[in-house]
C-alpha cells in the first residue's frame, strides 16, 4: 500500500472502511507489521485512513471502560475532565453552523436529513 494513495471510490458504512484499510494493510505489510515499523506503516496512511482507524481504535477502548474507570481517571488522567462548555450551548452552535451550510447551498437538498455530510 502507498502511503500518498487515496481509496479509490467512498465507503458505504464505516465498517467498510475499516474493513478496507484492514485488508490493505496485512496486504502490504504480508501481515508482518512489527512495533519497530508500526508509526512508520500508520504515518503512510491517508488521514481520511488514519481517523477511521483511530477512531475504531478509540471506540474499542471506550467500550471496555467502566464507570469507575471513568471515575478513577479523573482524578488522575489530566485528559479526563467535565466539559467546559455548556452542551445546550454547543448544541446551539452546531445548528447555526448548518443552518449557514444549507443557506449557502451546500447542504442536503435531496429530502433527505438536514445533516448533510455531518451524518
Amino acid at each position: 500500500m502507498e502511503g500518498s494513495q487515496e481509496p479509490a471510490e467512498p465507503e458505504g458504512r464505516p465498517g467498510d472502511a475499516l474493513a478496507r484499510i484492514l485488508r490493505e494493510l496485512a496486504a502490504g505489510s504480508h501481515g508482518l507489521v512489527t512495533s519497530e515499523c508500526l508509526p512508520d506503516v500508520l504515518a503512510g496512511l491517508p488521514g481520511s485512513d488514519l481517523t477511521t482507524l483511530l477512531l475504531e481504535v478509540f471506540r474499542r477502548r471506550a467500550r471496555r471502560l467502566t464507570p469507575a474507570e471513568v471515575m478513577r481517571r479523573y482524578g488522575t488522567d489530566r485528559f479526563v475532565g467535565p466539559a467546559t462548555v455548556y452542551p445546550g450551548a454547543l448544541r446551539r452552535a452546531e445548528d447555526a453552523l448548518l443552518g449557514a451550510r444549507r443557506r449557502d447551498g451546500d447542504g442536503a437538498t435531496d429530502g433527505g436529513s438536514d445533516l448533510g455530510d455531518f451524518e
